[in-house]
């Protein structure tokens, strides 16, 4: 018996032992980048293997209504490629009128750019305006560059897709051999074997305008800003919030003139804790740019259509 209790204990103590050693191995950092792969004999390697920042801010001008959107990209020390290849997704084809690259990058060029030829093909979605480098001006770790901007007179600033890719050799195969489609290479994101976060950028106004709904949408992208970190106090975010929700109240009485004061509130509000660029941001602000103009100019639009 007394050899069967041992047996017993000695179970226990190694089963708990597991599950410590289950949670320690689960809990240890994991690389996210993806591993050089083989497919088909055609050896591979991803772009993903880099870690960046991306600070978005937008401008508007008054009297033309056009949008500037501007974005600066940093290079993290995690890197273990160079970034070359920068890309702002985009809502619809052919809404750009103006765009510009940093020194001595390629582009830029977008998706639904009115050509001679723009008649005889079909431009399908995923549009995009992308920025890309010669040899040498890529970005290393720890590296900034900006200058990455182009102008639109659609639609409203909104929480987009960005694509960037590190700086790694295209697949290869066997001589004479075509591979068309790599799995873990081509479709490591949606739009190339790099990688994808979230930013500021145009999105599509809605054509069937409700104010209820579209004010909902804001409440939605507000919650995304602050999963976002660009609402850095969540005291701001739930004054903001309140807002937001007295704003809904008012409206669903049918009383616009309280909504248009509450929401002007509200623009005053996100006016005094944000920035509208980043090279002009005193310390004490709690929302960046990003959120900012994602917050000012939707309201602003929503107290205009009231």
């Amino acid at each position: 018996m007394k050899k069967l209790f041992n047996i017993f204990i000695g179970e226990v103590k190694n089963m708990y032992l597991r599950i410590f050693l289950l949670i320690m191995l689960t809990s240890l950092p994991i690389n996210s980048f993806a591993n050089p792969g083989v497919y088909e004999d055609c050896y591979y390697e991803t772009g993903d293997r880099i870690s960046i920042s991306v600070f978005g801010q937008v401008s508007k001008d008054i009297e033309s209504g056009i949008f500037s959107y501007s974005y600066t990209v940093k290079s993290n020390p995690q890197s273990e490629q160079d970034v070359w290849k920068f890309r702002i997704i985009l809502p619809e084809k052919g809404i750009i009128i103006n765009a510009t690259a940093p020194l001595g990058w390629g582009g830029p060029g977008w998706s639904g750019k009115t050509t001679k030829y723009s008649h005889l093909r079909e431009i399908k979605p995923p549009y995009r305006i992308g920025w890309t480098t010669p040899e040498g001006k890529d970005i290393k770790p720890l590296e900034t560059v900006s200058g990455f901007m182009f102008q639109t007179s659609f639609g409203l600033p909104g929480i987009v897709d960005y694509y960037a890719e590190g700086d790694a050799p295209l697949p290869r195969c066997p001589e004479g051999m075509a591979v068309d489609f790599i799995p873990g290479y081509h479709d490591l994101t949606p739009y190339g074997p790099g990688i994808v976060g979230k930013t500021i950028g145009t999105t599509t106004p809605p054509a069937d305008f409700k104010p209820i709904e579209f004010l909902d949408n804001i409440i939605s992208m507000k919650h995304e800003a602050f999963s976002l970190g660009w609402i850095k106090n969540k005291g701001i975010e739930q004054s903001l919030d309140a807002k937001l929700d007295n704003a809904k109240k008012k409206l669903e009485q049918g009383n616009n003139s309280a909504a248009k004061n509450i929401l002007n509130a509200f623009i005053n509000e996100v006016e005094a804790q944000g920035c509208a660029t980043y090279e002009n941001c005193p310390s004490g602000k709690h929302l960046t740019p990003e959120a900012y103009a994602l917050l000012k100019y939707n309201v602003q639009y929503l107290i205009e259509k009231l």
